[in-house]
């Protein structure tokens, strides 16, 4: 946690500088980094704060990009508040932009979200196929087990390798 602490005392100074320099691209970026820790932490409440002003900021510039991702930690956060509904909503904003935008490995890391929503609303065969579309793209991209997305893919294949378990279990 030492090291999410001082990330975050550097984000805080970038946030500081952008703003007192009125760079809102920059602004909103960090505002989008300081979210992420406060996630990370557990504080959701702050992180939404961040999202919200970040989602904001991008829109008014036009940063189409980060808005985007913005937009999946939002979803990720309402997922982990099981808000399933509206994570979903905010994951296919995200989706659309992130297309828009023609960025497919930020794409597949939304898509390993999205998966984990679907699989926690009960939609399995949504999560599988989003799973599958993921793999696909990773591929296409070189991303490697190590990767950042090669251990989102992970994830979501376990968690449908145990829900494969438990309906198993419960057939016997």
């Amino acid at each position: 946690q030492g090291e999410l602490l001082r990330a975050g005392e550097c984000y805080n100074d970038a946030l500081r500088i952008y703003r007192e320099t009125g760079t809102r691209r920059g602004e909103g970026v960090a505002l989008g980094q300081v979210g992420e820790l406060h996630q990370m932490l557990g504080e959701r409440d702050q992180a939404r704060a961040c999202y919200d002003e970040a989602l904001r900021i991008h829109r008014e510039v036009g940063n189409r990009r980060f808005e985007g991702s913005v937009l999946m930690n939002l979803g990720d956060l309402l997922l982990h508040e099981g808000r399933i509904g509206e994570s979903l909503d905010a994951l296919d904003a995200g989706e659309r932009v992130l297309r828009e935008v023609d960025d497919p490995l930020a794409v597949a890391k939304l898509l390993c979200v999205k998966g984990r929503a679907r699989l926690a609303g009960g939609d399995a065969g949504g999560a599988r196929a989003l799973l599958a579309e993921a793999e696909g793209i990773g591929t296409r991209v070189g991303a490697n087990a190590a990767s950042e997305l090669g251990k989102l893919i992970a994830g979501l294949r376990d968690a449908l390798a145990r829900l494969r378990n438990v309906v198993g279990q419960a057939a016997q």
